[in-house]
């Protein structure tokens, strides 16, 4: 047999092989759409999350404008000045923090979080399928460890998918 026919044959066999397997694949079309319709979920729960922070990032930058207006005032005092640029630490401190451990709560495989802290209290909320107890320690053990163990943690989550 020449090279030529061998080289027909294996393609033939190939084009049969491929055929099989494709047609043997189980049909995708309904897990498909059940993961678009809980990515949309999952996208309008970010978009409230993001207004959150957005509302929460313009009242920080409304504080921080005035303790700027502050600062740069000619008529206070070196105390004024001193306790303003403490409070403008606090507050970018206290937003990277902020940022931080949503992040590491979102690689704890949940959907969304958003976090929101005050010096005294730190309010969670996290949007997931379920929130055991077990997963509610777990989110006061990290904030506690990034924002200090006296301060105050409130979880509270979002079913994403009722069903």
């Amino acid at each position: 047999m020449k090279p030529q026919g061998k080289v027909t044959i294996f393609m033939i066999v190939m084009i049969v092989m491929l055929s099989i397997y494709y047609f043997a694949l189980p049909d995708n079309t309904n897990k498909q759409q059940t993961t678009t319709t809980k990515q949309q979920q999952v996208v309008n729960k970010s978009e409230e999350y993001e207004q959150l922070r957005k509302q929460l990032n313009e009242d920080r930058q409304a504080m921080i404008v005035s303790l700027q207006g502050v600062i740069s005032s000619p008529t206070a005092s070196i105390e004024q000045k001193n306790s303003a640029f403490e409070a403008m630490q606090k507050i970018y401190l206290l937003a990277q923090k902020e940022n931080l451990v949503e992040t590491q709560i979102i690689n704890m495989g949940y959907d969304d979080a958003f976090v929101s802290a005050t010096e005294t209290q730190v309010n969670v909320s996290v949007y997931t399928d379920k929130l055991s107890l077990e997963e509610v320690n777990n989110i006061i053990k990290l904030v506690k460890s990034e924002f200090g163990p006296t301060v105050q943690v409130i979880v509270k989550y979002t079913i994403n998918d009722v069903n």
